[in-house]
């Protein structure tokens, strides 16, 4: 089972955290897949890396927004592909999961939002999803 993870470029709220550890251990995935920015991917990679979880990494091209490549070949198992623009990659991790887990920054859909914006590619794909409010 292939899950997919987006979130904000925010630290998580407590209860995201606790929330996503908790879906992540139920939903028990082969592989995960992320965009690996700071903020939310951070937490979610890391914890999958903690759980022995391989993790494909999907970063931006975007300065600044992604983790250091050698940050995340550290934590364990992990495919890192080459940068792209985030529109571009956020449908390459939709397609790529069975399931969007989802973390906002905002309990409301925003347009101008990448974690918003991959929530409305799956729903326009069809894909799974849940969305984890703060």
């Amino acid at each position: 089972m292939m899950l997919s993870f987006t979130g904000t470029h925010r630290a998580l709220t407590d209860l995201q955290k606790i929330t996503v550890t908790e879906f992540v251990e139920q939903f028990n995935p082969l592989c995960v897949t992320h965009g690996g920015c700071i903020g939310a991917d951070d937490f979610f990679d890391q914890w999958c890396a903690d759980l022995g979880i391989h993790r494909t990494i999907y970063p931006s091209n975007i300065r600044g927004k992604s983790l250091p490549k050698n940050e995340l070949l550290r934590r364990g198992p992990c495919t890192i592909h080459e940068p792209r623009p985030p529109l571009i990659r956020n449908e390459i991790i939709v397609k790529s999961g069975e399931f969007l887990l989802a973390c906002p920054s905002e309990n409301y859909e925003v347009l101008r939002s990448g974690t918003w914006s991959t929530v409305r590619i799956a729903r326009r794909l069809g894909v799974k999803y849940t969305v984890i409010n703060p």
